[in-house]
């Protein structure tokens, strides 16, 4: 049966994950659908930061600041913006 989405069942509210650097996630558990995990994650100045995609694509999106890239298709900076409200989000690709 395909869930029905409401304004009550949509809203996921911040602080809902163990790891503090989390501000929200969605996960297909929680959203009952499939496939599309979803997080904002603050680092602070330095901090580091792993995830291991196996056989999942993954899209990062800088909404403010800049991040250093390093996956086994190469490293790369990306990102800028001094806040979110300062122009677009900056979205890359994976390099080919």
């Amino acid at each position: 049966m395909t869930p029905t989405y409401t304004a009550a069942n949509l809203l996921v509210a911040p602080g809902n994950s163990a790891d503090p650097d989390v501000v929200v996630e969605v996960t297909p558990a929680l959203a009952q659908w499939e496939h599309i995990n979803f997080q904002v994650r603050r680092l602070a100045s330095g901090k580091q930061w792993q995830f291991a995609t196996q056989m999942h694509e993954m899209a990062i999106v800088v909404l403010s600041g800049t991040i250093s890239v390093t996956s086994n298709r190469g490293s790369w900076q990306m990102g800028g913006r001094p806040h979110v409200f300062a122009g677009g989000a900056y979205v890359r690709s994976t390099p080919n």
